[in-house]
């Protein structure tokens, strides 16, 4: 069976999906039978290399609602991702334009690595604040 996914690497939500996909996969007697294969979706095709403010200021601005209320919203996706497993550091997120990082996982899928590299992706943008577009 193949399963398409379309995502974008700096999505919190994409994230959290991945790992519930692998949970229930794991619980799958077929899983071998399985293959995942991970498409582009950027989220915003327009975003500079890196845009410049905080995470909750940016979600607040790119929503119309309050810092508090983007706090809010980052403190419920943290704590929904724990409960996957998952550590988002939003304090450190830098987002931007996640293009080059759509690119290399497309040349991970030609050498058989397409899943560890959306994986250490995710991570980098959602954990360890990187971008891929960094010097």
């Amino acid at each position: 069976m193949d399963v398409d996914i379309w995502s974008d690497i700096a999505c919190p939500w994409c994230y959290v999906g991945k790992r519930r996909l692998e949970a229930a996969l794991a619980a799958f007697e077929h899983r071998e039978e399985v293959r995942v294969r991970w498409h582009s979706f950027e989220l915003d095709p327009n975003a500079p290399p890196e845009r410049q403010g905080e995470a909750a200021s940016n979600l607040a601005s790119k929503y119309g609602t309050t810092s508090e209320q983007a706090l809010g919203l980052l403190a419920q996706m943290t704590e929904t991702a724990a409960a996957d497993g998952l550590e988002f550091h939003f304090e450190h997120a830098r987002s931007g334009n996640t293009f080059d990082g759509h690119r290399l996982i497309h040349l991970a899928h030609e050498h058989g690595l397409q899943d560890a590299m959306k994986e250490r992706l995710m991570r980098a943008y959602l954990t360890e604040g990187e971008l891929v577009s960094d010097p």
